[in-house]
């Protein structure tokens, strides 16, 4: 009678089965004390191991479920439209807008100047330049945890802002 599996060179496994129980066999070494069932479960279960936690690898989400920017939007006003199109930007050209919008800045730095302090300020303005919390402690020779509390606390006050000016904005439309 002829073996179920013929002999494994190195690197090679040729026994019939699933492919843990060939790399087992060609892995096997009986001068290790060990029964070959139970290796072979050793190396079944982590097999198995591996392909489970292969299968609920988050790893490649964000590639799977990407949404494109050049699909075609398929409206029936414009079915050449591309989401890019809808995502750019628009440029501000109407001097009414250009106005309003330099003014709404320019109140915004006034309130800042008003509601934060000295030290709140330079934090925000060192932390919208892109500085992170480490870079804007040593370039202000504060502790860490000082400019981590500036940080809430500006936002914590810009809130209160923002909610104070949308109410003082409705206050007149609903009079």
């Amino acid at each position: 009678m002829r073996a179920p599996w013929t002999v494994c060179s190195p690197g090679t496994a040729t026994s019939p089965g699933p492919r843990p129980v060939r790399t087992s066999w060609c892995d096997f070494s009986p001068a290790k004390e060990t029964s070959f069932r139970a290796f072979a479960d050793v190396c079944v279960t982590r097999q198995i191991i591996t392909a489970i936690k292969m299968a609920t690898r988050q790893k490649h989400i964000p590639l799977n479920t990407y949404v494109s920017l050049s699909k075609p939007l398929a409206t029936d006003e414009e079915p050449d439209r591309a989401l890019m199109d809808v995502l750019q930007p628009k440029e501000v050209t109407d001097p009414a807008e250009l106005l309003i919008s330099s003014e709404e800045l320019r109140s915004m730095k006034l309130a800042f100047a008003e509601i934060l302090s000295d030290f709140e300020i330079e934090v925000l303005h060192l932390y919208v330049e892109g500085k992170s919390y480490q870079e804007i402690s040593v370039l202000l020779g504060r502790q860490l945890k000082a400019v981590d509390n500036a940080l809430q606390r500006i936002k914590r006050k810009v809130e209160l802002h923002l909610g104070s000016r949308e109410q003082e904005g409705q206050a007149p439309a609903s009079a």
